[in-house]
């Protein structure tokens, strides 16, 4: 009997202290994140898409950029390339002329409108990565997710602005924007695998303003 009522009266008070011990225990172990190679944190959510690096230059007859379309692919988009999905990414550019008429209302003249696309497929046989430069240049082959991913996202000499259309002391400007257009797996199965579906994903429009030193002057306009 003294050893029953012992057990009784006891152990739940000395179970609900290991309890609270151990919970104590673990709050004070330190909280460990994810870290990258260039030690920043690696969130589980996924960043949305935005331009950078911009390069504006002048060429003999256009005014040009390049730029960088960052973090394209979320993790749902990357499983469908995994899987031999090809992923395509689309920049368009307009570019207008913007004229100030009467009580002070912008009406731009459109001057020209461009589109490019690049696109990336994996193999899954030969373990490669294949970028495609809209037919002008030659596919980028690699081993690497990490250099296919830098490549597809990457677009050099962008046509924004024809110097033999545009005149010094008018004021240019070009949208740029960059969309992600997903393709699905075929035969549909998007709908069995309906964990690899992902919305369509687009970069917000940005405004680019073209400097009055890349225009042509007179004598120049006259050599084309």
């Amino acid at each position: 009997m003294l050893i029953k009522s012992f057990f009784y009266g006891h152990i739940p008070s000395f179970i609900g202290k290991t309890i609270f011990v151990f919970c104590l225990a673990l709050l004070a172990l330190p909280c460990k994140l994810n870290a990258s190679e260039n030690n920043q944190v690696t969130f589980s959510a996924d960043n949305p898409p935005y331009l950078e690096n911009f390069v504006l230059e002048k060429s003999n007859q256009w005014v040009i950029l390049s730029l960088t379309v960052s973090s394209p692919f979320d993790k749902k988009i990357k499983s469908l390339i995994l899987n031999g999905v090809p992923q395509k990414i689309t920049l368009t550019i307009d570019t207008n002329e913007k004229k100030n008429y009467l009580f002070l209302v912008n009406i731009d003249r459109k001057i020209f409108s461009n589109s490019i696309t690049q696109s990336i497929l994996y193999d899954n046989l030969k373990k490669l990565f294949v970028v495609n430069f809209d037919g002008k240049r030659p596919a980028f082959k690699t081993s690497s997710y990490k250099k296919a991913l830098l490549a597809v996202s990457t677009f050099h000499n962008i046509h924004l602005l024809p110097l033999k259309k545009s005149l010094i002391h008018h004021d240019y400007q070009s949208r740029v924007k960059a969309e992600i257009i997903k393709k699905q797996m075929p035969f549909h199965l998007e709908y069995l695998f309906f964990f690899l579906a992902s919305r369509d994903r687009k970069t917000q429009t940005y405004i680019i303003e073209i400097p009055q030193q890349f225009l042509p002057d007179k004598n120049e306009q006259a050599g084309y």
